[in-house]
């Protein structure tokens, strides 16, 4: 499944979530490259690409990297191994977008940045790091947006922009000024979001309550709590409406047969999965229409 969402003109939202049967090559060719901000949640990726100018480069993507790349009049060819789990996000921002953006400030931009800075056509970036607790908690919430119409747009607009500013700041902007200072504490709001996001992304075998709240470091009492207060939900209310949100998207793909869908979202038996579904969504998975 690959989904594309145009927010604005100038910035774009791509998610691709499919399995890969056979080694998959995807070749390409851009002329005016946008920014791209790009975030793995599973599965392997290599991308060997090269200008005009004849600088090459490669490198590769796996589960838990994020990172920028700008790639101006180039072609490549990226390549995903056969058998995989496929789950990616990226942010594109056209040029001119990106300028306005980055407006003001550029004295503290790294230099390695300023072929990304200036759109020098024969400039190639590319910069990875890990993903951190407050960029999963913001994917974790484009991914569950609750809302439809023009206010998911806005909302999903709103979310892009921040992962954007979180990327900028780890990857981008010159932190020498504020060397050997102590980053704070995260507290108990960033872990009430880190379990969350573990059990989201273990949703098919998910962790006890013990071991959730051991991960996380919060007794049980207060991540109960914390989910209440943060998602206005319980641990495994939160569990259960992504594992439906999961077979929803199934279902409207027609792909699966509905035991492969319930076994697909964690559910042995297909009674208790349709039980489930109607539960969530007030009908059946056969009888339902997007």
């Amino acid at each position: 499944m690959i989904r594309e969402t145009e927010l604005k003109p100038g910035l774009a939202l791509h998610i691709m979530d499919t399995h890969v049967e056979n080694k998959l090559t995807v070749p390409y060719e851009c002329d005016i490259s946008p920014v791209i901000f790009g975030f793995f949640f599973s599965g392997k990726g290599e991308n060997h690409v090269s200008n005009d100018a004849g600088k090459q480069l490669s490198f590769t993507g796996e589960q838990g990297d994020c990172g920028i790349s700008y790639f101006p009049r180039s072609s490549g060819v990226c390549e995903f191994p056969a058998q995989s789990r496929l789950q990616l996000l990226h942010i594109s921002i056209a040029p001119f977008l990106f300028d306005e953006l980055m407006t003001g400030g550029r004295e503290k931009i790294a230099p390695d940045f300023h072929p990304v800075l200036h759109q020098e056509s024969t400039g190639h970036y590319y910069k990875k790091t890990m993903l951190s607790t407050p960029l999963q908690m913001a994917l974790a919430q484009l991914l569950d947006c609750p809302f439809h119409g023009t206010t998911r747009r806005i909302y999903l607009e709103s979310k892009a922009m921040e992962l954007v500013a979180l990327q900028l700041e780890t990857l981008v902007f010159d932190k020498s000024s504020g060397a050997g200072t102590k980053p704070p504490d995260r507290s108990e709001t960033d872990r009430i979001y880190e379990a969350r996001e573990i059990i989201l992304n273990r949703y098919l075998n998910p962790p006890s309550l013990g071991e959730l709240s051991r991960q996380v470091g919060l007794n049980e009492f207060k991540l109960k709590k914390g989910f209440q207060k943060v998602f206005g939900n319980t641990v495994f209310g939160c569990l259960f409406d992504h594992r439906m949100e999961q077979a929803r998207l199934h279902v409207e793909e027609r792909k699966k047969s509905v035991k492969e869908i319930a076994h697909a979202v964690g559910y042995q038996s297909t009674s208790r999965f349709s039980d489930a579904f109607k539960r969530k969504f007030g009908t059946r998975p056969t009888h339902y229409h997007s």
